[in-house]
């Protein structure tokens, strides 16, 4: 296989800008006809994205990249809004019904459910957006009208392959009795789904809504959850919840782990409080691209995309695009030493202000539930982040 490297775009596919870049992770010469599978990261229908939609239509949200969705034989991404009847009337995080023709004529197949913003408008909201999908042609991963339902894989068959799914995230939310219902991230659970799964698809793809937002490195713990995932058989795992783009990493038996996928179209300044961190970075994302054949994947790369200020998706090309994948790749790389220090120092930075913002606003709205949860989950690794944090302020001169 080869190593990571910048090639032009126009090597995966005819139909992309000439000064588009793509990072090929791997390649191989394929043994028989197969299958291209495309990935991208968060969308949502919300905030400025839901009135860019209404005042241009939803179909200019990401017409710059439809041409290269509708070539794949498979298309996924992680829906990161539920779908309700009049958006606008109901809040953050509410996106709208409107835009689902838009992503079936977009080439989109799949959609990840098992999120933290999927019940964000309780059962209600999980039930809409499970029947706005269907009734718009699209399937769905990790949700369902029942707990069994939301735990079944998907599977399809695609030319000589047949190609599973399993999805679940990481919510730490309270499911209302009876009801729709997601699938509540469960490592020991999702394995053994894995293992029950393996023997009947040709090829295994595991979803997973998992992560520390803004950072550019993976939770170590949730990396080396992601190899005993492969170890039980997945051959790609996929996850998204950071709303950066994080590292990719190859096993030696060809298994690949993308530990996040980043935002594809989303609004990164909606929010209770604002998160004035990596900015820059929430509004890069990728293509994941992966032919794959009956021996697994023999080719994969990213092409990236960008979220311009009017919050629609394009292209990322020349020097920006390159500097997308320098910096993919430069994590890719370092994944494969010890990170835990810059991890540790970044997280300290970039998630515990932001979450003492976020307790502090629930405080003044009288929403005193957050802070007492917030208290319940605290951790000695948590005290730990604390004093770094506390440290680097005092640290920090005054302007």
């Amino acid at each position: 296989m080869s190593s990571p490297s910048i090639v032009p775009a126009v090597q995966l596919a005819n139909n992309v800008p000439e000064d588009l870049s793509a990072l090929r992770y791997i390649w191989r010469p394929p043994v028989a006809p197969g299958m291209r599978l495309l990935a991208v990261g968060d969308v949502g229908f919300s905030g400025r994205v839901l009135r860019s939609g209404q005042i241009n239509n939803f179909r200019s949200l990401f017409r710059d990249v439809v041409p290269f969705l509708t070539i794949g034989d498979f298309v996924f991404g992680n829906l990161e809004t539920p779908l309700v009847d009049q958006a606008a009337d109901y809040g953050l995080f509410a996106g709208t019904k409107a835009a689902v023709p838009t992503l079936s004529q977009s080439g989109f197949h799949l959609l990840h459910l098992a999120n933290n913003h999927i019940y964000d408008y309780g059962a209600e909201g999980l039930f809409s957006s499970l029947q706005t999908l269907s009734a718009g042609g699209l399937a769905v991963l990790g949700a369902g009208d029942s707990d069994y339902a939301a735990r079944q894989a998907f599977c399809v068959d695609i030319g000589p392959l047949k190609m599973g799914w399993l999805g679940c995230g990481r919510t730490k939310q309270i499911q209302t009795e009876g009801g729709p219902k997601f699938w509540e991230f469960d490592q020991t659970e999702l394995i053994g789904a894995i293992q029950k799964l393996r023997p009947t698809v040709d090829f295994l793809v595991v979803s997973i809504h998992i992560g520390l937002m803004y950072l550019d490195y993976p939770d170590p713990e949730h990396r080396e959850m992601a190899k005993a995932l492969t170890a039980a058989g997945a051959d790609l795992v996929l996850m998204h919840h950071a709303h950066v783009l994080q590292g990719v990493e190859v096993q030696p038996e060809g298994q690949i782990i993308c530990h996040n996928l980043g935002n594809f179209l989303l609004d990164w300044q909606e929010g209770h409080v604002s998160a004035d961190i990596a900015v820059q970075e929430q509004r890069e994302g990728g293509v994941f691209v992966f032919d794959i054949d009956q021996e697994g994947i023999y080719q994969m790369a990213v092409l990236p995309t960008w979220i311009k200020d009017d919050c629609t998706v394009t292209w990322a090309v020349a020097e920006q695009g390159e500097r997308i994948l320098s910096r993919l790749m430069r994590i890719s790389q370092d994944l494969k030493g010890d990170y835990t220090a810059v991890f540790k120092q970044q997280r300290a930075e970039r998630n515990i202000g932001l979450t003492f913002k976020v307790i502090g606003y629930h405080v003044r709205q009288g929403n005193y539930k957050v802070f007492w949860q917030s208290l319940q989950q605290l951790r000695p690794k948590h005290l730990n982040l604390i004093w770094r944090w506390l440290n680097q302020k005092r640290r920090t001169p005054i302007s």
